[in-house]
């Protein structure tokens, strides 16, 4: 008899681990996995088990998720095909490709990536003599004469009494 895989999508590594010991305790189903997928803080939990199970499992999730209001999506696949499980629960499991060869994804960006960085060879740079330029010199600053201008002397005026 062939195992059911259920994922649940939640945000946030908490919401995640809450929403996973609340799919292992409803139901009889095993965890696979909980991944932390590309960008926005989204995790994948991934477990395996009877159909029954595993619903019962993915529904008791989905209502843990939308209580703590972190929840994305779910879903069952009742019978996957051969080797689904190991292949999108565990990255390392190498794939077949159509030409029938086997390799992981990661080996294949690193060949490709020793492919292309060849190191350039360096030119030969002969060393020239500067030569060091003299600096200019500076004009001695004008001296400014200081003039004094006669100042203003003011005159008060008192008024009388009784004069308008």
């Amino acid at each position: 008899m062939q195992e059911a895989l259920g994922l649940v999508e939640t945000v946030g590594i908490s919401t995640a681990i809450e929403v996973a010991d609340v799919m292992v305790k409803a139901a009889n189903v095993k965890l696979l996995e909980m991944e932390n997928t590309r960008g926005g803080g989204y995790m994948t939990i991934k477990i395996v088990g009877d159909v029954g199970a595993v619903k019962a499992a993915v529904d008791a999730a989905k209502a843990a998720g939308i209580k703590y209001g972190n929840f994305v999506s779910a879903s069952v696949i009742a019978r996957p095909a051969d080797g689904m499980a190991a292949v999108f629960c565990n990255p390392k499991v190498p794939y077949q490709r159509a030409n029938g060869y086997n390799k992981t994804y990661k080996e294949e960006v690193k060949k490709e990536v020793k492919e292309e960085v060849k190191p350039e060879p360096k030119p030969e740079v002969k060393a020239e003599v500067k030569a060091e330029p003299k600096p200019e010199p500076k004009p001695e600053p004008k001296k400014e004469t200081k003039t004094q201008t006669p100042k203003k002397t003011t005159t008060k005026t008192s008024k009388k009494k009784g004069t308008k």
